[in-house]
């Protein structure tokens, strides 16, 4: 597992349990981590779904949701051919509204030099029989 440096960006599918797909900052790298709490409302830990390494510094993250709410995220490092993540993610709704989706950016460290992400759009699709 690599020493991730606690600056991460990501896309997230949130309620009572949350599973997210984040580009995470370490000393030889980026790495695309997946992750997920099952009971998240109930203090339960987060689960490693995958970690491995990519290059570039454009990323296009997407979630496809299957009928009863059935997740799957997939990247793509050029908008053509997008990489599926072979884990899927069942989204529950949260405590006073169904599941969210959004974006997020974080450092966990004060420093003056945290990196950014810029999101040039972004884009909800009904699926295509």
């Amino acid at each position: 597992m690599p020493k991730f440096k606690n600056e991460k960006f990501g896309l997230v599918i949130l309620g009572t349990d949350y599973s997210y797909m984040s580009l995470e900052k370490a000393d030889d790298g980026i790495y695309m981590v997946i992750r997920e709490n099952l009971g998240a409302d109930k203090n339960n830990k987060e689960q490693d779904g995958a970690v491995f390494p990519v290059t570039g510094n454009e990323f296009w993250l997407t979630i496809k949701v299957e009928k009863g709410g059935i997740c799957r995220f997939s990247y793509s490092t050029d908008d053509k051919t997008y990489m599926t993540i072979m884990h899927a993610f069942t989204a529950k709704p949260g405590k006073w509204v169904g599941a969210r989706i959004g974006f997020f950016c974080l450092r966990n460290n004060i420093t003056n030099d945290a990196g950014y992400a810029d999101i040039d759009w972004f884009r909800i699709e009904k699926n295509q029989p």
